[in-house]
């Protein structure tokens, strides 16, 4: 039988394939803009805080995904293809994404990181801390490995964003419907089960992953989990009280676990520096969180804390 797991990039994901391959070649860095209290957080507790979409900056993100997936979707040529490499894939598929289309949108919880450009490596980036610092943001950059990697069953996954209309979604599309079309006799190799479950995946992932052209400049990367289609027991569920609002929370932990090989994520190894952004008092915030990273096992804070003299009006 032919490998699985060359079958899923090649064919189903080539784009994201791509991404992840280009994001770890450049050693590119993932920069997460948030508020100085909810850098304190992660860094406190030691873990990545993934929150519903629904309570974020643009609780709009997943319908806009879902809206473009269905507009492209109810009118392509692909469903055909479906029915005749298994034909009961199409009913089966219809049934899997109608019944988790309410998960979708109640259900997704993210942690969104921007790429960083080597030019934005001790400023950041302006547009990121006016939409997401308000007057006491912090910046923290970190290291992509853990991102990058392949793990077992941690069942949370790294999507890149991609700022797409209905035009860019048929192309993708276009482009699975081309490769499933060519690779027939390697897709029917899969199965009936793993290939409904597989182009299952893929409209989630166009659903999680699109975006609205006019948020581009972010370069966004999302940590995405839904525990109604694929729960985990290595992330934590909790009540939080973020800006105000007491909300439901998932945690990733900061720390190693070999048995899913999950390395290079201790804070120590995660954490390349933290920018302070533009502030009313950004020395006392640099001093609070080279204590906090001390406490959290790193050694020399001050080297890993700097003050951004970006402008911010």
């Amino acid at each position: 039988m032919a490998d699985e797991r060359n079958i899923f990039t090649d064919i189903f994901y080539p784009f994201w394939a791509k991404e992840m391959s280009r994001l770890e070649s450049d050693n590119s860095k993932l920069v997460h803009y948030t508020s100085s209290e909810n850098a304190y957080n992660i860094i406190k507790s030691k873990s990545i805080w993934l929150r519903k979409t629904s309570s974020m900056n643009d609780f709009s993100e997943i319908k806009h995904g879902i809206e473009c997936l269905l507009e492209v979707y109810n009118n392509h040529s692909l469903k055909e293809l479906l029915k005749q490499i298994f034909p009961q894939a199409l009913d089966e598929i219809h049934d899997l994404f109608n019944g988790h289309i309410n998960s979708f949108k109640e259900h997704t919880y993210l942690a969104c990181f921007s790429e960083q450009d080597n030019e934005e490596d001790n400023l950041g980036r302006l547009s990121m801390w006016r939409a997401y610092g308000s007057n006491n943001g912090v910046a923290l950059v970190l290291k992509n490995t853990p991102f990058v990697s392949e793990v077992d069953d941690l069942n949370a996954f790294t999507i890149p964003v991609k700022y797409y209309g209905e035009n860019e979604v048929r192309k993708m599309f276009d482009d699975l419907a081309n490769n499933i079309s060519k690779n027939q006799d390697l897709v029917k190799e899969l199965g009936a089960e793993s290939f409904i479950a597989t182009i299952f995946y893929f409209l989630a992932f166009v659903v999680f992953s699109t975006k609205h052209k006019s948020f581009k400049e972010e370069r966004e990367w999302r940590v995405v989990y839904n525990p109604k289609l694929y729960f985990s027991e290595y992330i934590e569920k909790s009540v939080e009280v973020i800006r105000g609002i007491s909300q439901p929370v998932y945690k990733i932990k900061l720390e190693n676990i070999p048995k899913i090989n999950f390395f290079n994520a201790e804070i120590h190894e995660l954490v390349e520096k933290i920018i302070i952004g533009p502030s009313a008092h950004p020395e006392i915030q640099k001093e609070a969180f080279e204590d906090l990273l001390r406490d959290a096992g790193v050694d020399n804070p001050e080297d890993r804390v700097i003050i951004s003299s970006i402008p911010l009006r």
